[in-house]
């Protein structure tokens, strides 16, 4: 069954009314969601919230299950090539999955028509921090200091097609700068570089991690990459305002495998909408400075698609190439 026909499918399961049931999978068998990043981060907190809701509304038990390195990569293909039925296994992910294939000669996939869109989970613009020995207080004095360095201005990223390796190329072409991508396993890795000065800058998804080290004044905000202010973020400047055209706003969601059965697609994408709707969880995601958004697959895919052209834009503005 083509991915467009699975995507129809799994809507006219909702469409019929109930919470869907699987088709074939057995009760008994946990589902995982692959996670592509290190415990600790967001988008592992964001798992961990929203699991014991969907274990309770499935009646089987979700584990996450961390798959770091390669920005991703491991996770993604482990997913692609999933064991048994192929509706055992999802993956959360954001804006990277889709950016994989670009920038790396061995993400041999299609993030449009290799996987399965089950269920968009949360939406979460992207910050710029700074390490706060370096004398900038703001974008427009960074890029001032940073056009005096002889060297380039390592910045701390997940690896190529990772969304902070794409977002540092995006901001040295976009601010007309020299940076240096440093690829790290995850996100605490990357946030010790920045803070020991081994990386001068940051260009992440805000956690509580990274902002408590701004309150204890060892890093410093530059601004969000939203094309408006962040309500999560009252007071911090738009970057766009002063880098034209630097604007990135990501997702977070669950990808199925292809062979994922329309039903099971239904059946998850169901359970994440109740776990969203949950008292208590917006106010959880908040914290971790996210905006909880759930997205039934046909959306879910409607986004994929965005991103992908998004990407594909980049990549020619950029001019990178697959290493």
């Amino acid at each position: 069954m083509k991915r467009r026909q699975l995507i129809q499918a799994a809507a006219a399961a909702f469409a019929a009314g109930g919470l869907p049931h699987f088709a074939n999978a057995q009760e008994s068998r946990p589902l995982r969601i692959l996670l592509p990043f290190t415990a600790g981060g967001p988008i592992d907190v964001a798992a961990r919230l929203i699991s014991p809701s969907m274990s309770r509304t499935l009646g089987r038990t979700v584990l996450v299950d961390n798959r770091p390195g390669a920005a991703g990569l491991i996770a993604t293909k482990a997913l692609q090539t999933p064991a048994g039925d192929g509706s055992t296994s999802v993956m959360m992910t954001y804006i990277a999955f889709v950016g994989l294939p670009y920038l790396q000669k061995s993400a041999t996939y299609d993030p449009v028509k290799d996987f399965v869109p089950v269920a968009g989970v949360a939406d979460g613009p992207a910050y710029v921090y700074l390490n706060a020995n370096v004398p900038a207080k703001n974008m427009a004095e960074f890029i001032a200091w940073a056009k005096t360095q002889k060297n380039a201005v390592e910045s701390a990223t997940s690896g190529p097609g990772g969304g902070s390796h794409m977002w540092t190329l995006l901001l040295a072409k976009r601010a007309g700068i020299n940076l240096l991508p440093v690829p790290y396993k995850g996100s605490s890795e990357m946030t010790t570089a920045v803070l020991m000065g081994d990386c001068k800058i940051l260009i992440a998804n805000a956690s509580e991690a990274l902002n408590a080290q701004v309150r204890a004044g060892k890093l410093r905000i530059l601004g969000v990459t939203s094309d408006h202010p962040s309500a999560l973020t009252p007071g911090v400047p738009v970057i766009a305002d002063t880098v034209k055209d630097f604007v990135i706003q990501g997702w977070y969601g669950l990808i199925g495998p292809a062979s994922m059965p329309p039903a099971d697609v239904a059946a998850i994408s169901a359970a994440v909408k109740t776990a969203l709707a949950e008292p208590g969880v917006r106010e959880k995601f908040e914290v971790m400075f996210m905006e909880p958004r759930y997205m039934s697959p046909p959306e879910f895919a409607t986004a994929i698609g965005k991103t992908n052209a998004f990407y594909k834009r980049l990549v020619a503005d950029i001019g990178v190439t697959p290493q």
